[in-house]
């Protein structure tokens, strides 16, 4: 058994893959969290290899896990976390991002907890401006088929 063992191990394409039980200790705050992010990284389907190729590709890439990322054809931006607790010297309190990591042609800097705040905002600002300029220019094209796009509340989403 041994011997047809390492046969078939050698050839890839053959090799047939075991499933693993996975065990981990959570509280339960944190299990109802992560359980169907869990599942739905394990789905043995487009979608499940949609989540753990595009969806968390960042995680593993940075010292710091990501609470933003804003990417262009060529620049890329990304807001690290944690959030910090700030009081900013007087009453009530706010959260900053960690810092930030602007990576663009020719540079790459990493920017202090009120610059990457900062940012995010203005890009935030800019797609926000983007998407109504948009939809005012197609509002005054031709009618067209709606593919899928219907309203829904501000910062709301029509997918799970």
């Amino acid at each position: 058994m041994f011997l047809l063992r390492a046969i078939m191990g050698r050839f890839g394409s053959y090799r047939v893959e075991r499933l693993v039980a996975l065990h981990f200790r959570a509280t339960d705050r944190t299990a109802r969290l992560a359980v169907p992010l869990i599942e739905k990284l394990l789905t043995d389907d487009k979608i499940g290899e949609t989540y753990r190729c595009y969806a968390i590709i960042h995680w593993g890439r940075s010292k710091h896990p990501p609470l933003e990322r804003f990417q262009g054809n060529t620049s890329l931006y990304r807001v690290n976390g944690p959030l910090q607790d700030h009081s900013g010297g007087g009453p009530g309190w706010y959260s900053l991002p960690a810092g930030g990591l602007v990576e663009s042609p020719g540079i790459t800097a990493c920017l202090d907890p009120h610059d990457a705040s900062e940012l995010a905002d203005v890009l935030r600002d800019a797609i926000d401006t983007a998407i109504v300029e948009w939809l005012s220019a197609r509002d005054k094209a031709e009618p067209r088929p709606s593919f899928g796009v219907t309203d829904t509340q501000p910062g709301g989403s029509d997918h799970d």
